[in-house]
Order: structure tokens, then sequence, then C-alpha cells
């Protein structure tokens, strides 16, 4: 896994647990879907992709972006890095 090993484990959990729902999960989710792209694993941060658009149907990446907020701090590179490579997964900018 790499360099996000320990923050994809985090998000899994998070993603995962029944505790954690809408836009909590979602963040999470995105998080999970971020690092799969990053690891050349597409086809899983598309899977992700579409369990947020099934939480948020009208979700993109500003809404997206704030439930991330919620776990890790995003500075204005990441934020275009984060910005361009949940586009590829399919989250509308």
């Amino acid at each position: 896994m790499g360099e996000y090993e320990k923050a994809y484990k985090l998000a899994a959990e998070l993603s995962e647990n029944e505790q954690y729902f809408g836009v909590s999960q979602m963040g999470a989710l995105g998080i999970r879907a971020f690092i799969d792209m990053q690891e050349n694993r597409s086809s899983d941060a598309k899977k992700l992709t579409k369990r947020i658009l099934k939480i948020d149907g009208s979700v993109n990446f500003k809404k997206l972006r704030r439930a991330m907020k919620t776990y890790i701090i995003i500075d204005k590179s990441f934020m275009d890095k984060l910005s361009t490579t949940l586009e590829k997964a399919g989250i509308p900018s």
C-alpha cells in the first residue's frame, strides 16, 4: 500500500463503522477513493465513488471536500491534486 497505508486503514474503519453515516461516511469514502487512485486502483476507487453517490446523488467535489475536512487538513496544492484525482474517479467538480 505504501505511504498511505495508515490513512487508508483508518478511513476504511471509519467508512465501514455503523456509527458513522451520511457526511462522515462520505468523507472517509472520499479519502479511500483518493488513495485508491494514487495507488493505481482506479476500479476500487470507482466502486467507492458509486457508494458516495448512493449516499448523496447530488454530491460534487466541493461538498465532498467539506466532508473530508472532518478527517484531514487540506492545503491548496493538495486540494488541486485531490480535486483532479477524484474527478478521474467519477466525482463531479
